[in-house]
């Protein structure tokens, strides 16, 4: 029997699996390439991912009851399905392996200085397993319940950080180089963007009626918007021009400020980096989940105990393999542009061929 989730629970996931690892990152991503410009360029890649997030959900709309894996195949039959979820299976082992080793490093960094990653990386995921031994509906009730908390923090945080920091390092607001810098920046922010295409999993039920559509845009519109005021409040913190020097300015930022009236909570990197681990885990228990969905459906796996133990092991085992920092933040980088081909690509071309079949017509 196929679980399904509310409209309010498949925003909250969009918001689980968008929101994570690479929103620590973003905005020295952003500052390096468009400066005080960089809110055009979150703009720009918000404009395109609520036209891929569009399709998505049209796609599940379309054929309710069915995930991914059914309709692929009776849109582009069985060999061309399999190698989509092959791609997808490659894409999701990469990234969730490689954004734990990172988000492990950046832990020990901050907080667990002596602690061996390795020991940081099994602890999460024993989390994760357990989330996902409970199914799909209880990790829709851990995004809306995760996400709601972590909606609260960062408003909480970055009013703060704008009351803390310089008005004058938001200046000027149309940046140095035009339109030049912003759609340079575009590109570099594909981890911070991709992740929607793991709605694609969830199969929508007869309630799920046109509504999800307004639920599942306004959460991508309301995504660009949270990442936008992140970036002007770590540039009033920091300013352009340091900004592009730390790669986890999220937490520098936070770091820097010394917030008097707080008292005990003062400094409030605490609270930054406690979201922030929220949020990778969200993003990372859904990677694992649709890992698992996709590496069962290929090989036909039936027992998802079996197949949950065999994917933790592999994703725990080849987080250990990289030997520097920088070489996990390569992958990750390359990795990005094959969860862009999954995010858009795809779907681009199932929702044509839907078009051109006219299944949309059929179906609805």
């Amino acid at each position: 029997m196929k679980e399904h989730l509310t409209n309010k629970q498949i925003a909250f996931y969009i918001f689980g699996i968008v929101v994570g690892y690479g929103i620590v990152s973003l905005p020295k991503q952003v500052a390096e390439y468009a400066s005080t410009a960089g809110w055009i360029s979150i703009a720009i890649c918000t404009i395109v991912s609520l036209l891929g997030m569009y399709i998505i959900t049209f796609l599940n709309y379309t054929y309710k009851n069915m995930t991914f894996d059914e309709y692929s195949k009776k849109l582009v039959g069985n060999f061309i399905s399999n190698i989509f979820i092959i791609l997808f299976i490659i894409y999701l082992f990469l990234v969730s392996s490689m954004s734990l080793r990172d988000t492990a490093n950046i832990i020990k960094n901050s907080i667990l200085i002596k602690t061996p990653s390795w020991i940081i990386i099994f602890i999460l995921l024993i989390l994760c397993y357990y989330a996902l031994s409970k199914g799909l509906q209880v990790i829709g009730k851990l995004c809306e319940l995760y996400g709601f908390a972590i909606i609260i923090f960062a408003i909480i945080i970055n009013t703060l950080s704008f009351t803390e920091g310089d008005m004058l390092n938001l200046l000027p607001v149309l940046g140095f180089n035009g339109l030049i810098g912003p759609l340079k920046s575009s590109k570099h922010l594909i981890l911070s963007f991709i992740g929607g295409e793991l709605l694609l999993i969830v199969p929508f039920s007869d309630k799920n009626n046109k509504s999800v559509f307004k639920y599942t845009l306004s959460m991508t519109a309301f995504i660009g918007l949270i990442y936008i005021i992140i970036f002007e409040s770590n540039l009033s913190i920091i300013g352009a021009e340091d900004l592009v020097h730390y790669y986890d300015a999220l937490i520098i930022s936070a770091k820097r400020m010394d917030v008097h009236f707080l008292e005990f909570f003062r400094k409030i990197d605490g609270i930054v980096l406690t979201a922030w681990i929220m949020a990778v885990f969200t993003t990372v228990t859904i990677e694992s989940y649709a890992l698992n969905f996709f590496i069962r459906k290929l090989l036909k796996i039936k027992s998802n105990v079996l197949s949950t133990a065999i994917v933790m092991t592999l994703v725990f085992i080849a987080s250990l393999i990289p030997r520097y920092n920088e070489d996990v933040r390569e992958i990750l980088l390359y990795t990005g542009y094959l969860g862009l081909f999954c995010s858009f690509v795809i779907p681009f071309i199932l929702f044509i061929i839907s078009k051109v079949k006219k299944y949309d017509k059929k179906n609805l």
